[in-house]
Formats: C-alpha cells, structure tokens, sequence
C-alpha cells in the first residue's frame, strides 16, 4: 500500500487531489484552537504526518510534536522530523513511548479514509 503514496501522489496528484503538495495555511488556524484546550509544552503525537506540516506548526508554537507516515516519499520531504512507521504494523509503538512515556495529545487528520475497510480495526485497536 505504500507504494501508493510516492511522489506521483503527493506532487502530481495521482490517486489524489494533491498538485505540488504545500503547506496548508490552515495549519497555524489549527493550532491556534489547539493552544486554546491544550497548553503549550504538552507533548502530541500525529499520525499520518505526511511532510510534517501541521508538526511543524506545533513545535513553533510550543509543543513537543512527534509523527509517523506510511509514505517513504512524503518522509523523505518531511520539514520536521516524521518517523516512517505503518500505523496497522505497532512495532513502532513501544520505541516511541519508551524515550517519552506517553502523549498527552493523539491527533490525526484525513487518515482513516485511506486505511482499507479490512484493516481499519487494527489501525483503531493499536
């Protein structure tokens, strides 16, 4: 599956509506509320971080923000650091929480419509 999501995806829109795959201004929006339920400083977990857009407007606004993406080529493009894990497989899991012991924020955003019917249990179970 994630040969699915390389560069044809994510800048030519192959398979999506992405064309030259950018930053979304309404990321800083996003976390703008966030800061409003959630004070700076706590630690949140991303998954499906793509180039790390939305991490990236964390962290500049305080919070220790971590993600995983599925996609080698969106990783690889990353503007922060995104660890590339399958959010079905949890062998990432266990690392990721040993060197921080836990997250006080999970978010995610246009992730589970891409996850396949047979696998979406597994993804929300782990």
């Amino acid at each position: 599956m994630e040969d699915l999501y390389d560069e044809g995806y994510w800048e030519h829109g192959h398979g999506s509506n992405y064309h030259n795959y950018g930053d979304d201004p309404g990321w800083k929006g996003t976390v703008k509320v966030l800061t409003q339920f959630v004070p700076p400083r706590a630690l949140l977990f991303e998954t499906a971080s793509a180039k790390g857009y939305f991490l990236k407007k964390a962290q500049d606004a305080g919070y220790g923000a971590v993600g995983i993406d599925l996609s080698e080529y969106a990783v690889s493009k990353a503007v922060v650091p995104v660890i590339h894990a399958d959010a079905a497989d949890p062998s990432w899991v266990e690392p990721l929480l040993k060197d921080r012991g836990g997250f006080d924020i999970v978010c995610s955003w246009e992730f589970l419509e891409h996850v396949p019917h047979e696998n979406l249990c597994d993804v929300v179970n782990n």
